[in-house]
């Protein structure tokens, strides 16, 4: 770590490991270390830092220190970004109803259309764990808001096997 002198270099090599593990299961683990690492030597880390630090706990089923670092946030309130995190650690955590307040509050106040998808999805996939038969209706919102070719093709494939189940 020593060898990282500026902060923006640690956080530039968190991230790399942090969208590493997201393409190499395999050494997802090993990456997801190193990202934290990084992202706890920053001394003085940037708001946008600590919310992929929170996002990178999340992912690492580490919940707790997730939503520590969220309610930590004195702009919690107005963050359409940290709102949607906390949904995610609310529906992991089991608690789907709580997680629909947060991603319902997140996504009235996105302002980047382009980003509208991942919430979607996220809101289809609580509405499911809360049994809503109609949770189908945000994939398919999702689908057609996706402005991304792999995003869209990985909604599609979702849509299928939700419509057809084996």
């Amino acid at each position: 770590m020593e060898s990282f002198r500026a902060g923006g270099d640690r956080f530039a090599w968190a991230e790399i490991h942090f969208e590493a593990a997201r393409v190499d299961a395999l050494d997802a683990p090993r990456r997801h270390a190193m990202a934290l690492a990084l992202y706890e030597a920053e001394v003085r880390p940037q708001r946008f830092h600590v919310q992929r630090r929170a996002e990178l706990l999340i992912e690492m089923r580490r919940f707790t220190e997730a939503e520590a670092l969220l309610t930590a946030r004195t702009d919690l309130d107005r963050n359409e970004w940290l709102q949607r995190l906390m949904a995610r650690v609310r529906l992991e955590t089991g608690d789907p109803l709580n997680a629909l307040a947060w991603i319902d509050r997140a996504s009235s106040s996105l302002k980047a259309e382009h980003f509208r998808s991942e919430f979607l999805e996220l809101r289809s996939e609580i509405r499911a764990a809360l049994g809503d038969p109609l949770a189908i209706e945000d994939l398919v919102k999702a689908r057609k808001a996706s402005q991304k070719a792999g995003e869209a093709g990985r909604l599609e494939a979702r849509l299928t096997r939700v419509a057809s189940p084996e």
